[in-house]
């Protein structure tokens, strides 16, 4: 479809004041204008999971994709990463207010890049844990695991703040499938303060949970 048939179908719809099937049936657009409704409605049910409304929108633009996009499997990739994501919210609003304020720093799809040599290591992948949220690795190492780093000094006297510095870490320590390793400086000394004690989110693991080397 050209601007120029798309702009007549846009004007036609806003002087109806709404998408009428019958005005285009005509048309060699009508069966794709009547998939397109029925993916909307089926979306704007409110019955279902915005996980589920965003697998039907999926499904419905996957073979436009395909048609349309020579990289359409990176880009499938990132949508999936979007439904992994939009399952972690009940709200839509909240979803769209958090992707808003912290968006992923890049395309997700790009981590299914084929290596030069079969034989070769896998890179590694450093991420911060906002960034990391709806996706899992093998191992994970989270780093300066201090009270004052994690959670940060600022946090400590907030009593909100320090629950969400909870949450992060438990994004971060949820991201491994298999192996999760915690490590620690001896001790870090910024203009904050000396920081040399284990993050109190370890403390309250229990000691069956986890080795200590």
């Amino acid at each position: 479809m050209g601007i120029v048939s798309a702009r007549k179908i846009i004007e036609k719809i806003i002087a109806e004041k709404g998408l009428n099937i019958d005005s285009f049936e005509k048309t060699k657009f009508a069966e794709g204008l009547r998939s397109l409704v029925e993916m909307l409605k089926a979306a704007s049910d409110t019955g279902i999971t915005l996980a589920h409304k965003l697998e039907i929108i999926k499904k419905y633009y996957t073979p436009i994709l395909m048609a349309a996009e020579p990289d359409y499997q990176i880009r499938l990739l990132d949508i999936g990463v979007l439904v992994t994501l939009a399952g972690q919210y009940d709200s839509l609003t909240k979803f769209l207010t958090d992707f808003a304020l912290d968006p992923p720093s890049k395309r997700f799809g790009n981590k299914t890049t084929p290596l030069i040599d079969e034989g070769e290591d896998k890179p590694l992948t450093v991420s911060t844990i906002h960034s990391a949220k709806g996706l899992e690795w093998y191992s994970i190492f989270i780093p300066h695991a201090l009270d004052g780093m994690i959670p940060s000094i600022r946090a400590i006297k907030n009593l909100e703040e320090m629950e969400e510095e909870r949450r992060l870490f438990y994004v971060a320590c949820s991201r491994a499938k298999e192996d999760l390793t915690i490590t620690m400086p001896s001790y870090v000394s910024t203009y904050s303060g000396f920081m040399s004690y284990p993050s109190r989110f370890l403390v309250e693991i229990g000691k069956d949970k986890f080795q200590y080397q």
